[in-house]
């Protein structure tokens, strides 16, 4: 049975997606263009701001970091303010690609929870000054019940060998498995698997890393960064993914059946951040549109949208009252202690891993 159905689309090894995402960029002075995940905020979230400011956000969005990666690196592309997870803002930054920000112009940035920062930027410390927050969030196993225990009635349900024991992998092999194209994310989770460091920079480690990977290559579906859909249609029964992408249906669909969890080894944390790239045409409006995401009603929206928690920690006051309940979203700060932030890779470390991860998934 053919299983390796993987989207080509997201083959990206910073060859040619700049050219291709170029032709989308904003280019009206009456407009601020802004570079987001898809379906990553409500379109009237900003009608507010753009009343006040006679302007049109116009929002162009990735399904795939390393199209939005592609395109900034490439430059001129008219946007205002980006958001893009914070390894690629360390690597924006050597490049000199970012604007600083200036605090003045952020009175919204005091409400910022700090000690949070602080985590990201022991692990990122260029990017400190060139970063607003957007959300965060963390990285598990999405999973119907039903079905996983339906071929394995002892399922480790709690642990990434439910993914990563390559004899697991194989009998669910059936009713989808799913990895987010993340290969940073995958691979540092791959090494919590085996044991080992998550941050190790070890070359050993890395093979190690990406053999746990290739082992389980032939019975996963398909690897991309959207997973709702799939577990909405019912074509999945394990995903490495987002809570992004797996609360939000598990809280709408109130399923019994659909579960995600951090497994027992531990997980990683992630930011996706707020730029201004440092050709941005109007810095003052990319600052003011910042300032209002930052206040804590639109950081509020943003959350209860997305079901992941906001860097705002005054945001929780206007939460929905079913977000505001729910411990997978709010977590506390013992939950997630132990938990790490990837390690970001250089220009040439990231395009031999994305090399390697192709090799596995498409056998180029």
């Amino acid at each position: 049975m053919e299983l390796r159905d993987f989207k080509k689309s997201g083959l990206t090894l910073f060859v040619g997606a700049a050219l291709a995402l170029t032709l989308s960029a904003p280019g009206h002075t009456d407009e601020l263009g802004f570079l987001n995940w898809t379906d990553y905020m409500p379109e009237d979230t900003v009608s507010e701001f753009e009343s006040e400011q006679g302007v049109s956000v116009v929002q162009y969005t990735y399904s795939e970091l390393d199209d939005a990666e592609a395109l900034l690196q490439a430059g001129n592309t008219g946007y205002g303010v980006a958001v893009v997870s914070m390894e690629v803002v360390e690597r924006l930054r050597a490049r000199d690609l970012l604007a600083a920000f200036d605090g003045s112009l952020l009175p919204n940035a005091t409400g910022v929870d700090v000690t949070l920062m602080e985590r990201f930027y022991q692990q990122y410390p260029s990017t400190r000054g060139f970063i607003q927050p957007f959300l965060w969030g963390y990285t598990g196993l999405a999973f119907d019940r039903s079905k996983i225990t339906a071929r394995i009635p002892d399922a480790p349900l709690d642990s990434w060998a439910l993914l990563f024991d390559p004899e697991n992998a194989a009998r669910l092999a059936d009713c989808g498995v799913y990895i987010i194209n993340s290969p940073e994310e995958v691979i540092a989770i791959a090494l919590t698997y085996l044991g080992r460091d998550p941050k190790s920079a070890d070359p050993r480690d890395m093979d190690d890393a990406l053999e746990a990977i290739s082992a389980i290559a032939p019975y996963v579906q398909d690897i991309e960064s959207e997973h709702y859909d799939v577990f909405l249609a019912g074509e999945a029964c394990l995903a490495l993914t987002w809570n992004t992408e797996a609360l939000g249906i598990i809280m709408e669909t109130e399923s019994t059946d659909l579960a995600f969890l951090a497994p027992k080894e531990g997980t990683n944390i992630w930011l996706d951040s707020l730029i201004i790239p440092s050709d941005a045409p109007d810095p003052q409006l990319a600052h003011e549109f910042v300032n209002y995401i930052l206040s804590p009603k639109t950081a509020a929206m943003l959350e209860d949208w997305n079901s992941t928690p906001s860097a705002v920690p005054a945001a929780r006051a206007f939460m929905d009252d079913s977000a505001e309940r729910n411990p997978m979203i709010l977590l506390s700060d013992e939950e997630t202690e132990s938990w790490f932030v990837p390690r970001a890779l250089a220009l040439d470390e990231k395009v031999t891993l994305n090399r390697r991860w192709w090799r596995i998934f498409l056998g180029i």
